[in-house]
């Protein structure tokens, strides 16, 4: 009951935080009631806390899997952390109250000292394939449980990579190519940082012992190598196996999509909505998990909650409140694990930033946006946009189920 309990909580903030309303039946009346701002906010607090005795501890989480009185923590500081946003979405500027900020530091710090939790000093490996029987274990507090031969797809993966790049020899782990990020945010980084990029082979012409073989993580910018399929001829083909050289090394050359041409795999930093396939760094964050030829299924546990979060809610919160010593302690404690280099200071725009290079591709980037007020800015091929756009129009559908929902204003 307080697993379910916990994950309706989880559902509504999904819901709630998007759209700003959501439905739910009243538990007393069995009413349908459509919940919006301190009402929505209580409720969830309310089976939030009424959950947290009653459900799992760390050790009996099954690696994350299983939603814990971790996650409800960990879920229970994200509400009081946008609290200000979502009791006014259209503010000219939030009114973050103490008391609320004092709750985010009792529950994060409760969490990081009781929980049970450690960060991970591997950062790659919270997202890999065994992300739930390795090294940077301890880390994760609530993922989406995916197994091979079931439910949960890799298409995720595949999408940030071209057609020219190949995960696994044989040539049938290919990526599909399109999603990409911004140049405002690649020139944002301290490339030295382990959380830009993790190198497994260099990327320049040469030759790799194929036991090695893994494609680099993190961010790709610019011009590709990697080993490429061939056929009994030697001519590149999907299917084939990797090209070796006389002594059984994987040749590594620059990529080439020849299933278009032969165009050279080169991510152009700059981009804009009209640019051509190849525009736009990429981000390989997770692991491109192979069970096997032709298969789509993955054991990749995509994060949604994890203890480098609490870290950095806490370090907010103290600096909401003016202590932006103990925040600074915080953000250094993370990048201390992370093997980057230390700060000597932090504002809500280094803050901003810092969750940015912890977090990216993990679904967290609107809410901070909105939070931190820079989601109506301008950038690459987006206009400045009102405030109406910090929430998204109920569908049609719903409306239509539904005489309690109400459009969101300007839509």
């Amino acid at each position: 009951r307080a697993e379910v309990q916990g994950l309706l909580a989880f559902y509504m903030w999904a819901i709630y935080d998007l759209y700003a309303q959501v439905p739910y039946v009243d538990q007393k009346t069995g009413q349908n009631v459509v919940l919006s701002e301190e009402r929505a906010i209580n409720e969830m607090v309310r089976l939030l806390e009424d959950a947290i005795p009653n459900l799992p501890t760390k050790a009996e989480s099954k690696s994350g899997i299983i939603f814990s009185q971790g996650a409800a923590q960990a879920l229970l500081a994200r509400i009081y952390l946008n609290k200000a946003v979502y009791l006014d979405r259209y503010a000219g500027s939030f009114a973050f109250n103490n008391a609320d900020m004092s709750e985010v530091i009792s529950v994060t710090t409760d969490l990081i000292n009781n929980g049970g939790y450690s960060l991970a000093e591997d950062y790659f490996r919270l997202f890999d394939g065994d992300s739930d029987n390795n090294s940077a274990t301890d880390e994760l507090i609530f993922v989406v449980d995916c197994e091979a031969g079931l439910t949960c797809n890799r298409a995720f993966t595949a999408m940030v990579m071209s057609q020219g790049q190949f995960a696994a020899d044989g040539g049938s782990f290919r990526g599909w190519n399109g999603f990409c990020t911004l140049p405002e945010f690649v020139d944002s980084w301290d490339t030295e940082d382990p959380r830009f990029f993790e190198e497994n082979y260099p990327n320049e012409a040469g030759g790799i012992d194929p036991a090695t073989y893994q494609l680099n993580r993190g961010i790709q910018v610019g011009v590709q190598y990697g080993p490429v399929p061939v056929d009994a001829s030697g001519n590149p083909t999907e299917g084939g196996t990797f090209k070796r050289d006389a002594n059984g090394m994987l040749v590594i050359e620059e990529l080439k999509n020849f299933l278009r041409d032969d165009q050279v795999v080169d991510y152009a930093k700059d981009v804009e909505l009209t640019s051509n396939q190849w525009a736009g760094a990429r981000v390989f964050k997770y692991e491109y998990d192979t069970p096997g030829p032709g298969r789509w299924d993955t054991d990749i546990n995509p994060v949604i909650f994890r203890l480098a979060d609490a870290y950095l809610m806490r370090a907010e919160a103290h600096l909401r409140n003016g202590n932006a010593d103990q925040a600074l302690a915080d953000v250094n404690a993370l990048r201390t694990a992370r093997g980057a280099a230390l700060l000597s200071s932090i504002d809500l725009d280094g803050m901003l930033a810092e969750r940015g290079f912890e977090f990216y591709w993990e679904a967290q980037r609107r809410t901070d946006l909105v939070r931190f007020g820079k989601f109506n800015d301008a950038w690459t091929s987006k206009p400045a946009s009102d405030a109406n756009k910090r929430v998204f129009p109920i569908p049609t559908n719903a409306l239509a189920a539904s005489s309690q929902l109400v459009q969101n204003q300007g839509y």
